[in-house]
C-alpha cells in the first residue's frame, strides 16, 4: 500500500510554520515506524521519500481500515466485503 501526505493540507491549520511542524512530526513518526518489528504493526517496505510537496512511503498490502474490519463496509464492492468478512471471521477464531 502506498501512503502519501500532501504538505499543502497542513497549510489549512492557520498557524505560521505549521506545514513544516506537521511534516517534521510525520518524518519522526515514520522513522520510528520503520524501526518497529511486530506482527501487529504494518511493515514499511519502501522507505520514506520526500519532495517539496509531499511525503510518501510504501507498506505491506493493507486489506482494509479498522472501521471496515469492525463491520462498516460502506462504499466497498461486494467482493471486497465478502473477503473482509471471511478474514474477520478467521481473526475471531
Amino acid at each position: 500500500s502506498l501512503f502519501i501526505f500532501e504538505k499543502k493540507v497542513a497549510e489549512k491549520l492557520h498557524k505560521p510554520k505549521r506545514r513544516e511542524m506537521v511534516a517534521e512530526l510525520l518524518r519522526r513518526d515514520l522513522d520510528n515506524m520503520g524501526k518497529v518489528r511486530h506482527n501487529k504493526v504494518i511493515k514499511m517496505l519502501h522507505p520514506v521519500e520526500e519532495c517539496n510537496s509531499s511525503i510518501a512511503f510504501a507498506s505491506e498490502p493493507i486489506r482494509a481500515s479498522l472501521t471496515n474490519l469492525m463491520g462498516n463496509y460502506d462504499k466497498l464492492p461486494l467482493a471486497v466485503q465478502m473477503d473482509l468478512k471471511v478474514h474477520y471471521n478467521k481473526l475471531r477464531l
